[in-house]
């Protein structure tokens, strides 16, 4: 039993236990490799991080994560000044793109996005660059066909709570954009409006309050939806 116990490092102190796998913490490895702690779950979920886990305690495998480097120096090309605005990979989605460090990773293993490698006194993943006019084409911020709740709430009589209710009622189908919260198909926002009015449109219309609108949508024969219908 003892020896079972010394084979599989139960009583072995953290610190050796680190020493012998070269691990590094979640903390050090985000200066490691220069990106934020987010992205390193994100990566360790993906599979391109390995770890283990010892005491309660999970660490990065620091051949893992220098293995990745070395894959992504592989395929990438040398730095070059051809006037192309370019970011760091680890900052890819703070910039013009949906994109996170995995799909980023991914597309330049997979030979669909240029990657830059500038060397020098760059460290982790900060040492490579990609062109933010692939990112903004691949990953778009506002994909074609769609806009954000916003831009919907410029029509005439679309205020931001009307187009929220409708949402959440089902009567605007939309879809969840990681950046930009809920983003609406501009032929669904068109079908909409010649579907459904408000009583603010009616208000404008007809010159008359919407207290008299209720009362007379009340008494007939028209489809009143109130939950969506402020």
């Amino acid at each position: 039993m003892l020896a079972h116990a010394k084979h599989n490092d139960t009583f072995t102190p953290k610190p050796a236990f680190k020493t012998k796998y070269n691990l590094l913490s979640f903390e050090n490895s985000t200066k490691f490799l220069c990106i934020q702690r987010s992205a390193i779950r994100t990566l360790v979920q993906a599979g391109y991080i390995e770890t283990l886990t010892h005491r309660g305690t999970t660490w990065c495998k620091v051949t893992s994560m220098n293995g990745l480097v070395e894959r992504l120096a592989k395929i990438a090309t040398h730095a070059d000044d051809d006037g192309s605005p370019t970011t760091e990979l680890g900052r890819c989605r703070h910039s013009v793109s949906t994109s996170n460090v995995v799909v980023v990773i991914e597309h330049a293993l997979n030979g669909k996005l240029r990657l830059i490698d500038r060397g020098g006194d760059h460290r982790g993943l900060r040492r490579f660059l990609v062109h933010r006019d692939d990112l903004a084409r691949q990953f778009p911020l506002v994909p074609d066909g769609y806009m954000r709740v916003a831009d919907a709430c410029r029509y005439p009589f679309l205020t931001q709570s009307y187009v929220r209710e409708a949402i959440r009622s089902g009567h605007l189908p939309s879809v969840r954009h990681p950046k930009n919260g809920r983003m609406l198909q501009v032929t669904a926002v068109a079908t909409f409006q010649a579907e459904y009015v408000n009583l603010a449109e009616l208000e404008h219309i007809y010159g008359i309050t919407r207290n008299r609108i209720s009362a007379e949508l009340t008494d007939s024969t028209a489809v009143v939806t109130r939950r969506s219908i402020p």
